[in-house]
């Protein structure tokens, strides 16, 4: 009787730590969207030059890039029967840190964005290779694990693909008064009275 109470015991324990551990995921990714819906914001903003989006984009990079970094360490901590996993998500979390601040860099016209790029971008090619041999063997995973390999690896990386694209072909610059057109009066001209 006693041994039929302690297994069963044991049996809650485990169910209560695995759903803690899903909960805590899950309460996870939800602020990791919200904080791309953030980036993706102050993108828009800096586009359109809207004040502040400078400061929006800056500040969700940076709580980007903290996210992954932990996710590094959740990737072994969550996907404990499955190491190649564990591994896919350690390696890919770095890639994404490293390629949003690579993105950032890129967006803000930072000096070094071009080293940025060239210590993100093999890093996530190699990931991004291994990640869909992953994906194409079709291997059965539990629920959550293929939640998590979707929604806190697959999306952010098609997304910083995109961004990384548009990078090269948006220009998020600022016209210099010599960029500008000689037919409009000093008064008339967007950096009148303001420094850049």
């Amino acid at each position: 009787m006693r041994t039929h109470l302690r297994a069963e015991s044991r049996i809650t324990g485990l169910e209560d730590i695995n759903f803690r551990i899903s909960s805590f995921i899950n309460t996870f990714t939800t602020v990791l969207y919200v904080v791309l819906a953030m980036a993706l914001a102050g993108i828009g903003m800096k586009f359109f030059q809207v004040n502040g989006g400078n400061f929006v984009f800056i500040f969700s990079v940076i709580v980007l890039t903290l996210m992954f970094l932990v996710q590094i360490g959740l990737s072994f901590f969550y996907i404990v029967s499955h190491v190649k996993l564990a591994l896919l998500g350690a390696f890919g979390s770095l890639a994404l840190a490293l390629g949003f601040m690579a993105i950032m860099f890129r967006y803000q016209g930072w000096l070094g964005w071009q080293i940025m790029y060239f210590i993100a971008l093999p890093i996530f090619l190699i990931t991004a290779f291994f990640l869909g041999k992953y994906l194409s063997r079709h291997e059965k995973l539990h629920h959550n694990q293929t939640k998590f390999l979707y929604r806190n690896l697959l999306f952010p990386y098609l997304l910083v693909f995109v961004l990384g694209i548009a990078s090269f072909l948006l220009d998020f610059r600022r016209p210099t008064p010599q960029e500008l057109p000689a037919t409009t009066s000093p008064e008339t001209r967007p950096d009148h009275g303001q420094s850049w």
